[in-house]
């Protein structure tokens, strides 16, 4: 069986640990062991043990029925208007080219040469 070692800690890191732990007077062992419970998301001695809760989407708004209401009729007066324009444009390809209407389909006119 092989035999891995960590690395050492950085000096730097080391010193610093050191003087967070003097400044809150505790020993280096304590305040690492509650740093990496902190990290690891461990609950101490005596907690009782943290459920990690799954995060919830946030919830899409839905429109209100006066929302969805508004919608629809300005999609109705669209098209209303887009009849209309539908309509006014063949009466000037009529006039100016002198195109005839022949049968409608549904709300499309079919125009054709004479």
């Amino acid at each position: 069986m092989k035999t891995v070692y960590s690395p050492q800690l950085d000096r730097e890191l080391v010193h610093q640990l050191y003087l967070k732990a003097k400044a809150q007077q505790v020993p280096m062992t304590v305040l690492t062991r509650d740093l990496l419970r902190e990290a690891l998301e461990l609950p101490r001695p005596g907690e009782p043990p943290r459920v990690r809760r799954r995060q919830r989407r946030p919830r899409k708004a839905h429109p209100s029925a006066r929302q969805v209401d508004a919608v629809l009729e300005e999609a109705i007066k669209a098209s209303h208007l887009l009849d209309e324009l539908t309509n006014a444009f063949a009466l000037l390809l009529q006039a100016c080219c002198g195109l005839r209407e022949n049968k409608p389909l549904g709300r499309k006119k079919v125009l054709s040469l004479p």
